[in-house]
């Protein structure tokens, strides 16, 4: 018996189907769902202790003579008194919160660029088109699937998550 033939899409699917398709929605088997994770490990067994962050004091006001035109208004950009000092992780966090559940199931059309597989079945490129690029990886259960071999130049639309690498600060499909 051949191998399953792709599901249709859902009614009302706005991508249109294109010659070369994969989906990225599985996880590898060795990787836990988000929800699965375990937790952090305590503060100082693996990661060295954040150092509290040194207060942002801004200067005094130059003293200006009676004769000298009043210094320009703030402008939007300016820090305010009362922004929320958060760590690198927090920031990441944050972002990965607001991205993966907004984009869990997403087509991007584009052209495959810097195709590198992995030894371990992964592989790994950049989708691109005029205007941005964006990080791919299609794992190795999705990759056994496919049914025309990856290179550069190929235009395919990758189904999908966006999902944050936590650890470069990096998002990918």
């Amino acid at each position: 018996m051949g191998p399953k033939p792709p599901a249709p899409p859902p009614p009302g699917d706005p991508v249109p189907k294109e010659r070369n398709q994969f989906d990225l929605f599985a996880r590898p088997a060795s990787k836990p769902a988000p929800a699965e994770r375990p937790a952090p490990p305590p503060r100082g067994s693996l990661e060295p202790p954040l150092r509290a962050p040194s207060p942002i004091v801004p200067p005094a006001p130059p003293v200006r003579s009676a004769n000298a035109p009043a210094a320009p208004a703030p402008t939007a950009t300016a820090p305010t008194a009362t922004a929320r000092v958060v760590s690198v992780t927090e920031l990441t966090r944050d972002l990965k919160g607001l991205l993966e559940p907004r984009f869990s199931r997403i087509a991007v059309r584009g052209e495959l660029s810097n195709y590198r597989p992995a030894s371990s079945g992964h592989h790994y490129f950049t989708l691109k088109d005029q205007g941005a690029t964006i990080a791919a990886v299609l794992f190795r259960n999705e990759a056994v699937r496919l049914k025309f071999k990856l290179k550069d130049g190929l235009a395919v639309v990758c189904r999908g998550r966006v999902s944050v690498y936590e650890q470069r600060g990096q998002y990918q499909i």
